[in-house]
């Protein structure tokens, strides 16, 4: 990822509050004068990469590229297929506030570039925080995530879009014409691959939802002394022996691992992307476990993110066997064969 060593700032800039998970402060760009500039380096010469960042803004995306209404963050250079990139708030109807962004490559030598816009009918100036990850690989690979989801993809053709010119954060002094953006940025990464679904979704969930769960505990938790009896006495009513509402059961280790009707429950040594950590701790409302006036305590939350963080060691012999399983098995399709006695 790019440093702040060496950047440089014209215009009028602040800093100010960000994002609760993301931690230090925001810059804030007034839409007139502010941009920054992270001179080139060998480093920046990519094709295949990844473009991170989170921002927020109530500033109008109404005007088609190009300029659009904003530059958000650029390597652009004049005309096609003249191996560039940028990332851009603009709309595709002259006049018309569409709230979207657009990720462009241009590739050297191919005859247009490509045009990544935004979900059409998803605002994205709605004075609400926003993670953005573009990504382009060698072979011309180009996705757009908005908020850890995939939200559209396409292929430039493939090539060099690397250039020497600098990355500009918030403006483009370079590209004449571009226009400011009016909000606030924070946490830009650049890297020198595509990053996977999976560490899009992960950055995602620790900015957003970390700094909304109790602290994990430091001490050594023990399953069986120290984080079954809170399943036994929060969970078990729904999720016990015999009883896995939504498809998740919490009587045995596989069961939990495995989780429900919506995936994985806990992920071993990370509680932060376990599930089950942030419905206990009711991140969503609507999704609280459980859901009526049980609600687990800061303590015995820290002490079920600490097992988790821990690796979950679940010993076989806290497993509880299922009454179902129990009951199945004396069905006479299981009984062993025996010969009958003559009459």
């Amino acid at each position: 990822a790019t440093g702040r060593r060496n950047s440089t700032v014209a215009g009028e800039f602040a800093l100010v509050e960000s994002l609760s998970g993301l931690g230090g402060r925001a810059a804030l760009f007034d839409g007139r004068t502010t941009v920054v500039t992270i001179p080139h380096s060998d480093a920046l010469k990519l094709d295949s990469l990844s473009v991170e960042f989170w921002f927020r803004t109530t500033q109008p995306f109404d005007d088609t590229f190009w300029p659009g209404s904003a530059t958000l963050i650029s390597k652009a250079t004049p005309g096609a297929g003249t191996s560039d990139w940028t990332i851009n708030a603009a709309s595709t109807i002259p006049g018309v506030d569409q709230g979207r962004l657009l990720a462009e490559s241009g590739p050297a030598g191919k005859p247009k570039d490509l045009f990544l816009y935004s979900p059409a009918g998803r605002r994205l100036n709605d004075d609400r925080w926003h993670h953005v990850v573009w990504t382009r690989a060698a072979d011309g690979s180009n996705r757009m995530y908005l908020d850890a989801e995939l939200a559209v993809q396409g292929n430039d053709g493939g090539g060099a879009i690397r250039n020497d010119r600098s990355i500009q954060i918030g403006g483009d002094t370079v590209h004449a014409g571009a226009r400011y953006f009016a909000g606030r940025i924070d946490e830009v990464a650049i890297y020198n691959k595509p990053l996977s679904p999976e560490s899009v979704r992960t950055h995602f969930v620790v900015a957003t939802i970390a700094g909304k769960l109790p602290p994990t505990v430091t001490r050594k938790v023990d399953f069986v002394s120290d984080v079954q009896p809170i399943f036994r006495q929060h969970c078990f009513e729904c999720h016990g022996p015999g009883k896995d509402e939504g498809g998740l059961s919490l009587a045995s280790r596989t069961a939990a691992i495995e989780g429900g009707d919506h995936g994985a429950a806990i992920v071993a040594g990370n509680s932060v992307l376990s599930p089950l950590v942030y419905l206990v701790a009711g991140v969503e409302q609507d999704r609280k476990m459980p859901p009526e006036d049980t609600s687990l305590s800061a303590g015995e939350i820290g002490l079920i993110r600490g097992w988790i963080d821990q690796g979950a060691t679940w010993p076989t012999a806290a497993d509880i066997a299922d009454p179902r399983t129990a009951r199945a098995k004396q069905h006479w399709a299981f009984q062993p064969i025996t010969r009958p006695e003559l009459p």
